[in-house]
C-alpha cells in the first residue's frame, strides 16, 4: 500500500500491489468481539495531528512506510519468517502516539508471551501475527482464549480472474 499524499489527492485512493500469499509465514488472526470500535474515531484524532506536523506523528508515519518497504523486501527476497520482528516493531511504534485500552495491549502480549508476533489489524479488538510452528499455535489459541479471545487461521488466496481485489 502506497498513500502518498499526491495519489491521494489525485486518485482519492493510495495505490495496492498484490502479492503472492504462498509468500507469506504462517499467521493467525485474534479478535475480542467485545472490543471492536469505529475505526473513524480513533483514527480521525491521528489525522488531525498529523495535519498539524505534530512530530511524533509524522515520524512514525514515515517509520511505518519504511517499515512496509522492508516488509515486502524481505517477503520478495524468501525471508518470511522475519515477518514477525516488523509486525511487532508496528505495533510498538503504534502504541507510542494512540490511546490503547488495557485490554487491547493485553492481546497483543499474551500472544507475544508465547513467542508469537502481533499487530492490530486495525482500530482495536482484533490482532494479525506470526507463529513458528503447530505446537505454537496450539499454545498461543490455548492462552488467548483463557481471555475470551478467538484465534483462527486465515485462508489467503489470490483473487478470482477478473476481480477488483
Amino acid at each position: 500500500m502506497n498513500f502518498d499524499k499526491a495519489l491521494l489527492t489525485t486518485h482519492g485512493y493510495g495505490l495496492y500491489e498484490r502479492l503472492d500469499p504462498k509468500i507469506l509465514p504462517p499467521l493467525y488472526v485474534a479478535y475480542r468481539e467485545d472490543l471492536s470500535q469505529v475505526s473513524g474515531k480513533l483514527h480521525t484524532g491521528i489525522c488531525e495531528r498529523l495535519e498539524r506536523a505534530e512530530p511524533s506523528v509524522v515520524s512514525a508515519i514515515r517509520y511505518w512506510a519504511r517499515l512496509t518497504d522492508k516488509v515486502k523486501s524481505c517477503l520478495m527476497n524468501g525471508q518470511g519468517q522475519k515477518l514477525g520482528e516488523f509486525l511487532n516493531a508496528n505495533f510498538d511504534r503504534r502504541r507510542k502516539i494512540y490511546n490503547i485500552t488495557p485490554e487491547n495491549i493485553q492481546m497483543v502480549e499474551e500472544a507475544r508471551s508465547v513467542g508469537a508476533s502481533a499487530k492490530f489489524t486495525g482500530s482495536g479488538g482484533a490482532i494479525v501475527g506470526t507463529y513458528k510452528d503447530e505446537r505454537m499455535f496450539k499454545t498461543l489459541k490455548k492462552r488467548l482464549s483463557a481471555s475470551k479471545v478467538k484465534v483462527i487461521k486465515p485462508v489467503i488466496a489470490l483473487p478470482q480472474k477478473g476481480s477488483t481485489i
